[in-house]
């Protein structure tokens, strides 16, 4: 399973890493959610035993009802196209 969230790591705008899901309890970067974003990886990982994979991209800010940045829109944008393409290989 593939979730992907805006976390703050320092990164550049737009710029994501990958990160296995039992890695996410032993970090500390900025995210309105950590709390639940680990919730919903343990009840996933308890319940259904699936793999997590996160993939984290860097926002351009981090306030509260920002809109979705042009760098965070175009990595969205480059992974979607990057999974059809898996789907359809």
């Amino acid at each position: 399973m593939v979730i992907i969230d805006a976390v703050d790591f320092g990164g550049e705008p737009g710029e994501f890493k990958v990160v296995d899901g039992d890695d996410i309890k032993t970090v500390n970067w900025f995210s309105t959610h950590n709390a639940s974003i680990s919730l919903v990886i343990n009840y996933l990982q308890s319940n259904f035993k699936v793999d997590i994979i996160v993939l984290i991209i860097q926002p351009k800010t981090i306030v509260f009802g920002d809109k979705l940045s042009q760098e965070v829109a175009r990595t969205l944008d480059n992974l979607e196209s990057w999974f059809d393409g898996q789907k359809k290989g």
